[in-house]
């Protein structure tokens, strides 16, 4: 039996949709349990923490995941408007430029998180 059949197309099940809302709501709780969770595990408050680097693929998760942690927006840099969402590297570009700019400092604490495609997400602790 066919997976995908005549009846499935003719609904247009075979068009991609957009559930903007669910993601970002996914996307903020995931993400900020997620922070959390591995500060929690590395007894680490997000006080601790110098700064949070998030990939760059969409302000508005970023800025109310930063909400929803309490955190300063000055410890969440953003670089999306200048460079767009430049997939994998954002986090890197984003530390790079922090970097050259003078702003990172080396003994520094950043916890880097992202979502990304299949709604994966992660986050880790550096020590810069």
């Amino acid at each position: 039996r066919p997976y995908f059949t005549p009846e499935m197309f003719h609904r247009e099940e075979h068009i991609p949709k957009m559930q903007g809302q669910d993601l970002m709501k996914t996307a903020v709780i995931e993400l900020s349990r997620t922070v959390r969770s591995v500060c929690e595990a590395h007894g680490v408050t997000l006080d601790d923490v110098d700064w949070f680097l998030a990939h760059q693929a969409n302000d508005r998760i970023n800025g109310a995941v930063r909400q929803a942690l309490g955190v300063p927006e000055a410890k969440v840099p953003s670089n999306i408007a200048r460079f767009g969402n430049t997939s994998a590297a954002t986090i890197g570009i984003l530390l790079d430029e922090l970097r050259r700019d003078g702003k990172v400092r080396e003994g520094q604490l950043a916890c880097m998180f992202a979502l990304g495609s299949g709604l994966h997400w992660g986050a880790c602790l550096i020590r810069l």
